[in-house]
């Protein structure tokens, strides 16, 4: 996803779309067939037990996408507009184990957005 934006970025038909995608490099994982996993699994959507069940998967999704995003800043460095006010997100501290946190704090992150993925209510 991530080299997508680099591939398409000549392609937006706007200087300030452009633009944009450079600074703030916004990606958007997201999960597919959720309901279908639970049924598999024999959790009956909109359940305490599959509201938990994908609380779990959540956290490690975004765990998972932001470390990956770390691991490009080290790389390739972080989106332009990257600060450090990111690590004060409540997002961040409430889905990153302490090993991706500091990961993040030391490297930054290379994308300014990760995860696209309905509500589930």
């Amino acid at each position: 996803m991530n080299d997508v934006l680099d591939q398409g970025l000549p392609l937006h038909p706007l200087q300030v779309q452009r633009e944009t995608v450079r600074d703030w490099r916004q990606i958007g994982i997201g999960i597919m067939g959720l309901a279908d996993m639970l049924i598999k699994l024999g959790l009956q959507y909109d359940t305490n037990e599959a509201q938990r069940f994908c609380d779990e998967l959540g956290f490690v999704m975004a765990n998972e996408v932001i470390y990956a995003s770390a691991e490009l800043a080290s790389k390739f460095g972080t989106y332009p507009m990257y600060n450090e006010k990111v690590l004060e997100s409540e997002f961040i501290k409430n889905n990153t184990t302490d090993l991706t946190y500091e990961f993040v704090k030391k490297h930054g992150l290379r994308n300014s957005q990760l995860l696209t993925i309905a509500p589930f209510k």
